[in-house]
């Protein structure tokens, strides 16, 4: 299931600083992935799924083995496609970041959302 998740951050009038960005794709860091155009972080089930998808990486769509990241002060926007091994990284990293900053989480829709959303236990 596609579904879109936004991390907000609630200090510094509803921005996340350049540092904090930085340490979120830092994060990432060690974990398949490659950078769109857009300057967003596509997450990689594994290595040849990142290989494949540079292969094919003018089309700049995750290719259903990928979870986008988009990072912006305004908000981290988080593409989930509800793969179970994806969808727990990026419960472990929402749980992170909520550690780090003080931000809430919310659905595409406004809705206050939780990490827990995201793991198929």
């Amino acid at each position: 299931m596609d579904r879109d998740y936004l991390l907000i951050s609630q200090e510094n009038g509803g921005r996340f600083d350049v540092d904090a960005l930085a340490r979120m794709r830092a994060y990432w860091e060690g974990t398949p992935f490659y950078v769109r155009s857009d300057g967003a972080y596509v997450i990689c089930l594994d290595e040849g799924a990142r290989e494949a998808a540079l292969k094919n990486r003018g089309v700049d769509e995750p290719n259903g083995t990928s979870h986008v990241i988009l990072f912006r002060p305004e908000r981290v926007v988080l593409g989930s496609l509800g793969w179970m091994e994806l969808d727990a990284q990026f419960a472990d990293f929402i749980e992170w970041c909520q550690q780090q900053w003080s931000c809430k989480l919310f659905r595409d829709t406004g809705e206050p959302a939780s990490a827990s959303e995201l793991r198929h236990d």
